[in-house]
């Protein structure tokens, strides 16, 4: 669904709902009047609410939309004139939308204020203004842990592995997602002061806010036995994703591939119809994708178009774990189901349901209105997508960050949780930590020595937060290195074969 339908579709729904609402209260205003009445009077002679006499058993038992609607506005009508803290700040309607969200049985069900709208917008469009970073959460701390190309946080020298305490003076530990990102977001061409943790060091930057492409698609050749095998990784469906997808294609094409590896590990999904422009770029025309499973069992299907044949006359594998949800999930599936190509990885999350949202005043409703059921006819949503090729990541992909705050030393023959954090990162790396139950033993001691003589820092043997950074940095490069990578290994091997 395009963004400007929701608007649309939001707009007029918001319209349509503001109408019932008035036209309701008009038809029900005579009946509650003497209620109302009452109300207040009892409120102004500073009556408590058990003196008011009115009989409320009439509306108890009554289950028609109208009378429903009746106790919600009397209910709104009764806070605002004899509530004692009432505060005309506090938005009783969005409340409202958010209670009856709270209650349905829908856990993607979500609304989201009107001050995070433009937020929203920026996570679909791909673009981003602001910082330009992506962040993590560590024990409270809010860490960098991507920055995005040609960004202002790359031009003004954030680096990753940096803690951001606040922004302009506003202190941020165990932060609200939003609320956070809202902060790192703004208009282009904005100064914001970032005070960020390095190590033992507190740096002040002055970052002028700018646009940068977010969650860009990144392509590669693995050059492997006189074979090319490409390679292309989505990490998240926005308004861009297609059209860099197929850019990238088209230069491995140019250069010329013998298979292809696309990689949607870690993809949380997106826009549905980009998926679908994908699957119409690589697929034949008339392929059974998934039928969709409305309210009350109206269901519609969702098939190719456009391409008489596969774009590519060669063999892809589609890589997934367990952070590969909606959307990416839905690839997945057409891939192996449509398209006849392997998955390689670990079990998905098991997302297989769609939301709608749609626009009501100054935020927006996210709703569950679907399932997708594949071809084979076995929903997902819940179970998650089996690979056809079982292969787990390395341990070490799951170990936590480590992060220290300013001034806290972690050393020998003390016993935290963070010390068994750096024992199975060390382990990782090749520095043989005999134990990782978060005993600081002195075959930590002399690991936490060796790495430091290997990267320069003061060798003290005790675990700062200097040191505490360089261990995860140093994780984040493991990561990242390909021949660490198991499941690309294997993909590579199954296309090399």
């Amino acid at each position: 669904m395009k963004k400007t339908n929701w608007l649309l579709t939001g707009s007029i729904a918001a319209v349509t709902l503001l109408i019932g609402i008035f036209a309701t209260y008009l038809i029900l205003e005579d009946r509650h009047s003497q209620l109302q009445v009452l109300i207040n009077e009892s409120y102004v002679e500073e009556h408590v609410i058990d003196d008011v006499d009115y009989d409320v058993d009439e509306f108890e038992h009554e289950e028609d939309e109208l009378d429903e609607l009746a106790d919600f506005l009397i209910a709104l009508n009764y806070l605002r004139t004899s509530h004692y803290f009432y505060d005309e700040d506090i938005d009783l309607i969005s409340g409202a939308i958010e209670g009856m969200v709270a209650v349905v049985d829908d856990p993607w069900a979500e609304f989201v204020g009107g001050e995070y709208q433009y937020l929203i917008e920026m996570m679909f469009s791909g673009v981003a203004t602001g910082v330009g970073v992506e962040i993590t959460e560590i024990d409270g701390y809010a860490i960098v842990s991507e920055i995005f190309p040609n960004s202002s946080a790359e031009e003004y020298g954030v680096l990753l592995g940096d803690a951001i305490l606040s922004v302009d003076g506003e202190r941020f530990y165990k932060y609200e997602f939003f609320e956070f990102r809202a902060k790192l977001s703004g208009e282009s061409g904005t100064v914001a002061t970032l005070e960020i943790q390095r190590g033992s060091d507190v740096l002040y930057l002055d970052v002028t806010y700018g646009i940068s492409n977010a969650s860009e698609v990144i392509s590669d050749i693995f050059e492997l036995e006189e074979r090319r095998i490409g390679y292309i990784r989505i990490p998240w469906f926005h308004e861009q994703t297609f059209h860099s997808f197929d850019d990238a294609l088209t230069e491995l094409e140019g250069v010329g591939i013998d298979g292809l590896i696309i990689d949607l590990r870690d993809n949380p999904g997106g826009i549905m119809e980009v998926f679908n422009q994908i699957m119409n770029n690589l697929l034949p025309r008339r392929r059974l994708l998934f039928t969709l499973v409305h309210y009350g069992g109206r269901e519609s299907q969702l098939r190719t178009s456009g391409r008489d044949d596969y774009r590519l006359d060669v063999e892809i594998v589609v890589l997934i774990n367990a952070g590969t949800s909606s959307a990416s999930e839905m690839f997945a599936v057409a891939m192996m189901e449509a398209g006849g190509f392997e998955v390689v990885g670990t079990t998905s999350m098991g997302k297989g349901v769609g939301q709608s949202v749609i626009e009501i005043g100054d935020g927006f409703l996210g709703l569950t209105t679907w399932e997708a059921v594949p071809p084979s006819g076995n929903p997902y949503d819940g179970y998650g997508v089996t690979p056809t090729i079982y292969v787990e990541a390395p341990a070490f992909y799951y170990f936590s960050h480590l992060h220290l705050g300013r001034g806290v030393v972690l050393e020998y023959d003390m016993v935290d949780s963070r010390i068994s954090n750096a024992q199975l990162i060390l382990d990782a790396l090749g520095y043989g930590v005999v134990r990782s139950d978060g005993y600081f033993d002195t075959s930590t001691v002399e690991a936490v020595r060796l790495f430091q003589q290997n990267n320069d820092l003061n060798e003290t043997g005790y675990l700062n937060s200097e040191t505490a950074t360089a261990l995860s940095l140093a994780l984040v490069e493991k990561i990242q290195n390909p021949e660490d990578d198991l499941q690309l290994l294997a993909a590579i091997d199954f296309l090399t074969d």
